[in-house]
């Protein structure tokens, strides 16, 4: 959903959808490959930086999508509840200042300090 929606159609990168989905780059590339298997997601070269794989869905997964689309609108708005933009945004910033300081803690506890 994140690659249809963020998308321009030209496709969107490993490493942007890694960083939407909060996993390591190799994670995406990996299930990417397997999505591809199954003519979900098509993965091209970036014509600008050849280093760069772009991923966008196929037109099975768009057609296999399609009828999410009401159900998904639904629950983020049970899930928003009264969070407008701002809100939102400040709650994002704060679970990521959260997830920042537990990766740090829990890098100092992995190395005996």
């Amino acid at each position: 959903m994140a690659i249809e929606e963020l998308s321009d159609g030209s496709g969107l990168s490993v490493k942007a959808v890694a960083a939407l989905l909060h996993v390591d780059s190799s994670f995406v590339s990996v299930q990417s490959k397997m999505l591809e298997q199954r003519d979900l997601i098509q993965r091209s070269r970036c014509m600008e930086d050849r280093r760069i794989m772009l991923l966008s869905l196929t037109d099975k997964a768009i057609r296999r999508l399609k009828p999410l689309i009401p159900t998904r609108a639904r629950l983020q708005e049970s899930i928003r509840g009264d969070l407008d933009g701002p809100a939102l945004l400040q709650l994002s910033n704060i679970l990521s200042a959260l997830r920042d300081r537990m990766r740090k803690e829990t890098a100092l506890v992995a190395t005996g300090e």
